[in-house]
């Protein structure tokens, strides 16, 4: 009797589990309704992501899924702020995307304290006032005309000052 109980639950959990997994895969009317209203253009983008999502490994997946989450997490300011730099980036050519990506690849390998160190030379240009930039940008300018002789020059008159 037993074993006949074991035998109808079993068979039930596998129509069950069968039933799901059959079902799993089938859009929703909503689901089939936004998918008509797409374009063509929509659609393929749509198709190939899927393909690029599949053929990523499970841990790839993971990774994605996990940071994703994490970006759901941010204040809203911050997810603004991310999604304008996605934009931004978008909007660049193939050759200025390609330079970004070598930045940020030098970026990482640059030691902590350097980085520190540009952090904070950034955001003192970012305090600078206006008359301050332009007195900057005046001797940016100036820079770039010199010679490399004369940028050495300048260098070694710095380092003796100091």
């Amino acid at each position: 009797m037993k074993i006949k109980y074991a035998i109808i639950i079993c068979g039930f959990m596998v129509a069950v589990f069968m039933t799901t997994y059959v079902f799993a895969d089938t859009p929703t009317p909503e689901a089939i309704e936004k998918w008509q209203q797409l374009s063509d253009e929509e659609k393929d983008s749509l198709r190939e992501r899927f393909r690029t999502w599949e053929s990523l490994s499970p841990e790839q997946q993971t990774l994605i899924q996990k940071r994703i989450n994490e970006f759901k997490n941010l204040p809203r300011a911050e997810r603004q702020r991310i999604t304008g730099n996605f934009k931004k980036f978008n909007n660049l050519t193939p050759g200025q995307r390609k330079k970004v990506r070598l930045n940020y690849e030098k970026w990482q390998r640059l030691p902590l304290k350097r980085k520190q160190q540009l952090k904070e030379m950034n955001q003192r240009l970012q305090n600078l006032s206006p008359e301050e930039r332009e007195q900057l940008q005046r001797r940016h300018q100036q820079w770039q005309k010199l010679t490399p002789d004369q940028r050495n020059k300048v260098r070694n008159t710095i380092r003796k000052r100091r």
